[in-house]
This record gives structure tokens, sequence and C-alpha cells, in this order.
């Protein structure tokens, strides 16, 4: 899903950070990745990359030292409440390891994580998150556009993946019958919508 960023020229920090990736993606190295990860300064130009790049196409597994490092640069200069890693193509693994790296990192106090728009995403995947130590502090967990779990009941969802106790889970769930957000509507006893009067 486009936002505004995408329709924006980067800037030339940014395109310092994409081209120096490209040539990461090209070696299939995981050794230039690190070095380039450890390398990374702390500035707008390195969350912009990490930013633009996963929306545009996945990143293979070299990548994923750069991924997580750009994550807390962007955690960091942020200052948010929110780990969002939405309409990104990171596989379920690069998911995993970003939320692990960024709770894990005391300074950062997450209230919420959105993924929404990752197609790749399962309950399984939402279930290894949920079972990290530090993934007790989230309390809302936003999934809308995540193909392989909108129909999981969002009541139910929380549940499924080990979420704490008052947790919410948002997803693009939508029941085919419409009497379960409206149960005014329905007959108590035969389930069928009640006639219009």
């Amino acid at each position: 899903m486009p936002n505004e960023m995408d329709k924006e020229a980067p800037s030339q920090d940014a395109k310092d950070f994409i081209k120096a990736l490209q040539i990461v993606i090209e070696a299939r190295s995981t050794e230039n990745a690190q070095q380039m990860a450890d390398a990374l300064s702390t500035t707008a130009g390195v969350v912009e990359g990490i930013r633009r790049i996963p929306r545009q196409r996945r990143l293979p597994k070299c990548c994923d030292p750069v991924i997580i490092k750009g994550f807390l640069i962007a955690q960091d200069l942020s200052k948010s409440d929110e780990l969002d890693m939405s309409w990104m193509q990171l596989s379920p693994a690069q998911v995993l390891k970003v939320v692990r790296a960024v709770l894990h990192d005391s300074p950062f106090k997450i209230s919420s994580l959105n993924i929404s728009g990752n197609s790749d995403i399962t309950v399984g995947t939402l279930s290894e998150i949920f079972k990290l130590r530090e993934a007790s502090k989230p309390k809302r967990l936003y999934l809308f556009g995540c193909s392989k779990v909108e129909d999981v009941r969002r009541g139910d969802m929380a549940s499924r993946i080990g979420m704490d106790e008052g947790a919410e889970a948002f997803n693009s769930y939508f029941p085919a019958d419409l009497s379960e957000f409206r149960p005014w509507m329905a007959n108590s006893r035969s389930g069928k919508p009640r006639p219009r009067v």
C-alpha cells in the first residue's frame, strides 16, 4: 500500500543508504550486511531508507542485520511507543527478529505493534512473537490486511496468540453473518434476522 513517502523523491541520505544496501543485496553477504549495519549512523536518511525499501520488495535473509539496525535507529529517533512494520514485505522470520531486537532494547517502551499489510503473517508467527519474554509489553496489535489471519475473530485473536489479558488485536475480520456485529437484528430463538416492522 503506497503512502506519501513512496510518492516523494528520497533524500540524499536515503539514496546513499539505498545504494549501499543494493551492494549488500548483490553480494548476498551477511558479513557485508553486518559491516553496513555496524557503520550506520542515527540519521533520518537511514530511517527513510529502511521505510522505503521493504515497502517495494522483500529483502533477502543476508540483509537481516541492516533491517534490524535500521528499525532500532527508527525507534530511537521517533521515540514512539509503536513499532510500525506496516505494509513492509518482511518475512515472518524477519518480523520476529525485529520485534525481538526492539523489545529487548530497554529504552524502548513499546505498547503497540503494527504489522498490517503483511500477507505472510500467520497465527503461528504471532504466537512466536508473544512467546518472547519481552513481548508482554505491547497491549495493541494491528493486523489489517494480513490475509492469513483475517478470518480470526478479533475477540479470539489475543488469547489464541498468547497476548496478556487486557491486550487487544485488531484485524480485518468481517463475519458473513452480520448479526455478530448487530445482535439486535437476530431472533434469539431462530438465529434468523427479525422481520422489519
